[in-house]
């Protein structure tokens, strides 16, 4: 079997958001649909077929095992029959990871991108949402504060003075900077309800 952690280039403490990484940036430059170098078919499954077996939580555990009991296997000279089960059961989960792995090679490049790499856009997007919620409400608050220290100082000359068409603009400009902060706070309510539909999406699918 080979030695999937060399092929994707990570140690074998990686974690499974390196192990992506380094799948993502070796599978995108060398998927045949993109790269049309001699060999380049060949050298995607085998990074494919190492994703599929290091992505999977028990695969990667078996495929440990397996590894140890190899090498022990060797040192300690066990029998044919032991080493026979060992390599059965490596063919078998190799040539799954292998299959589809020889399935992806042959999907259009832009169809393997968006089954295989869209998900992390959409978590960029849900932690946006949730940023861009935060900001606007943040920003409305202390917005409607500022409105209203402001348009209270400037109301009181106003006021003093009797200047009746002074206090009409004033309350003009307030009830526009109103609106704005109503905007800007409506904005930041949207945008954390889609991080938390989203969320809950998620939460509900796993």
């Amino acid at each position: 079997m080979h030695n999937y952690y060399n092929i994707l280039g990570i140690t074998k403490s990686a974690s499974q958001a390196q192990i992506k990484k380094a799948y993502r940036k070796l599978a995108l430059k060398w998927h045949p649909d993109k790269n049309k170098s001699p060999g380049a078919e060949a050298r995607f499954i085998k990074i494919t077929e190492a994703y599929k077996i290091l992505s999977d939580p028990e695969a990667r555990k078996s495929y440990d095992r397996g590894s140890r009991y190899k090498s022990t296997s060797k040192a300690s000279h066990q029998s044919t029959t032991s080493k026979s089960a060992y390599e059965k059961w490596s063919d078998l989960m190799a040539a799954r990871a292998k299959r589809e792995a020889f399935r992806e090679a042959h999907m259009d490049y832009k169809d393997f991108k968006k089954e295989n790499f869209s998900s992390e856009w959409d978590e960029q997007l849900i932690s946006a949402c949730a940023a861009l919620g935060i900001i606007f409400t943040v920003i409305s608050l202390y917005y409607s504060a500022y409105i209203n220290s402001l348009y209270t100082q400037l109301d009181g000359p106003a006021l003093a003075y009797n200047r009746q068409d002074v206090l009409i603009e004033l309350k003009e400009a307030k009830s526009m900077r109103q609106r704005q902060v109503i905007a800007a706070a409506l904005a930041g309510l949207a945008f954390l309800f889609l991080w938390l539909r989203e969320k809950k999406k998620k939460s509900d699918s796993k």
